[in-house]
């Protein structure tokens, strides 16, 4: 199954600090459910940052075998609803697939003064820019103490995750809401704002 996840990687980089954990100031070395070693076992794993602005409202890497855990959990129905979704968005979405693989061919994003414009500065699903003020959702493909280039890193907007939250049902979100009270520990001025922040599953 972890095979399935590197078949579209282009190219391997050192992992830039933009994806260390905030509140170690150093690479994860875990996943946030299982404890799995992340950084020599050779397992593939994401990182997830919630971001408004500067401030990291939460950070985790996650295993892709709990990662897989966690999408089964939810719904038939609600997963049908994102993939009809992510299907209405095909040829934009492909449309970035081949811009990603010129950005790699050619070379051109090394010169860039954060080498991940083209990849974060987007919304993955819907194309929407976002400034540095916005609220977002970066997420990275990783595997040991390297960055894996292709269809991530990827950046999804607040817009578009309130869409998608809004396709999934009540109990899927419920159970989103479990995993993240079991295991992030979101600001305290998220959970009183919004009863905690939503999380992700790509």
């Amino acid at each position: 199954m972890d095979d399935d996840y590197l078949e579209n990687v282009a190219e391997r980089i050192a992992l830039p600090t933009r994806f260390h954990s905030v509140e170690k100031a150093s690479p994860f070395t875990n996943c946030v459910e299982c404890e799995t070693e992340l950084t020599d076992s050779g397992v593939p794993y994401l990182i997830e940052k919630a971001l408004r602005g500067a401030e990291t409202v939460y950070e985790f890497a996650l295993c892709m075998t709990c990662r897989d855990k966690l999408e089964s959990s939810l719904s038939k129905e609600s997963l049908s609803r994102i993939e009809e979704m992510y299907r209405s968005q095909m040829g934009r979405m492909y449309h970035r697939y081949f811009r990603l693989r010129r950005e790699l061919q050619e070379d051109s994003f090394r010169s860039l003064p954060d080498g991940l414009d083209p990849w974060l500065s987007n919304c993955a699903v819907t194309g929407q820019s976002v400034t540095p003020r916005d609220e977002r959702i970066e997420i990275a493909l990783c595997q040991g103490t390297e960055l894996l280039l292709g269809d991530f890193p990827m950046m999804i907007s607040e817009s578009t995750m309130e869409t998608m939250m809004e396709l999934l049902s009540k109990a899927s979100r419920d159970e989103l809401d479990r995993w993240r009270d079991e295991n992030l520990s979101p600001s305290p001025e998220w959970q009183e704002l919004l009863g905690g922040p939503r999380v992700f599953v790509m």
